[in-house]
């Protein structure tokens, strides 16, 4: 994972299933630094904001080949044929924001962790809430999978497009991993 940013943003919009809606997946450096769920706001506001983040002067749709990869590997995953993805990932966040997201990145598919482990696993027992925090400012959802950690008693909290989209995520890599919901 590397930390920073590029001059220039591409991006492409992913058609993932009914449940999950589109998604925007986005480029800077020849690295992914966004996949974000697309909401009524439509993909170019949604692309605006991320290349702003990025600290681009704009966002620009584009078809390169590691928009098409990274595109292959959602396919895969919603397939259930992919369980963890190989893409270059650029997010920029703190200092604690990125070792929150790598903590993420060390989730089986389908398990899930609580908001006080990872905290415990990062090294700040008690820092569940802050925890949380980072995970919300994820810039590379189900990539970086912050939809894997729920609440100390098991329940589905905090996420940002809906407990509907994280319980439906959750559902999914269990039954491609074998397991009941």
């Amino acid at each position: 994972m590397v930390a920073g940013a590029a001059n220039r943003f591409l991006y492409g919009v992913f058609r993932g299933p009914k449940a999950i809606g589109r998604l925007l997946v986005g480029e800077t450096g020849s690295r992914i630094c966004a996949v974000s769920f697309v909401a009524e706001v439509g993909p170019q506001a949604a692309a605006s904001r991320a290349a702003a983040r990025e600290g681009c002067s704009g966002a620009e749709r584009g078809a390169t080949s590691l928009l098409e990869s990274a595109f292959s590997q959602l396919d895969e995953y919603f397939s259930g044929s992919r369980r963890f993805f190989t893409l270059p990932l650029a997010l920029s966040g703190s200092e604690f924001d990125l070792l929150a997201w790598e903590i993420l990145l060390r989730i089986p598919y389908g398990s899930t962790m609580s908001y006080a482990e990872q905290a415990g696993r990062m090294g700040r027992k008690g820092a569940a809430r802050a925890v949380g925090g980072a995970n919300g400012r994820n810039p590379a959802a189900i990539v970086v999978p912050c939809h894997r950690v729920i609440g100390s008693d098991g329940a589905l909290t905090g996420f940002g497009p809906g407990i509907g989209k994280k319980k439906w995520l959750l559902d999914h890599e269990r039954k491609s991993h074998g397991v009941r919901p």
